[in-house]
């Protein structure tokens, strides 16, 4: 990052006039597409070759050194096979981690790989698998970072038990209404390669501890 920082320092040094409006929208579009870029696990970049596709696409240059197909194709291929390698990494990390957390005495794991522990046992009824719920949850991931709280909202959350992820369907239907639950779920239960967008990746382990309130709204 330091080299990266030094290449922008030696090619632009430190002065620019933040007062000037086009600077500014520069800046913030330059701002914008490094986040983008990073957030995607590009960690290193030819400020030429960037710079350079940026002038030719401002300037409908006649002889690209790629034509905007052929960079879009390049690029869907190149962040494809970053988002794999991330995947498979991910993947294996949380196979370790569940592997550590399934040796706890107090955590149950159902056939499916669910794991869970009881936090506080309910008395009232059972949802089935086509049950609708309302449940408070506070959801994270395996390193604590929260992705989603009803608790934080201070609002419930109503939903059928067939429209949200495996680990969902499966271990609210372990619970008797008033029980809380710790849920931990692995990707094949949640989302699977696919992110849902936001702090969750492809992959990840997910952790929910669910008050189930009542059944139905």
């Amino acid at each position: 990052m330091i080299s990266l920082q030094n290449e922008v320092q030696s090619l632009y040094g430190s002065s620019m006039d933040m007062n000037n409006e086009v600077t500014k929208l520069s800046y913030a579009y330059g701002q914008s597409i490094g986040e983008n870029m990073k957030s995607q696990g590009i960690n290193n970049i030819d400020f030429f070759g960037l710079n350079k596709g940026l002038l030719d696409a401002f300037t409908n240059a006649q002889n690209p050194k790629m034509t905007p197909e052929q960079s879009q194709q390049f690029l869907n291929e190149y962040i494809g096979q970053l988002m794999a390698v991330k995947a498979e990494q991910a993947k294996e990390a949380g196979r370790k981690w569940l592997a550590t957390n399934a040796q706890r005495s107090e955590i149950k794991v159902t056939e499916s790989g669910l794991q869970y522990e009881v936090l506080k046992e309910g008395t009232g009824s059972k949802p089935v698998a086509n049950s609708e719920v309302t449940v408070h949850y506070h959801g994270t991931l395996t390193s604590g970072e929260v992705f989603d709280s009803s608790v934080d909202r201070g609002q419930p959350a109503t939903f059928g038990l067939g429209q949200v992820i495996k680990g969902w369907t499966e271990g609210l239907q372990l619970m008797n209404v008033g029980s809380k639950y710790k849920f931990y779920i692995p990707s094949e239960l949640g989302y699977g390669e696919r992110s849902p967008g936001g702090a969750i990746g492809p992959n990840e382990v997910l952790v929910f501890e669910v008050e189930l309130l009542k059944l139905g709204k």
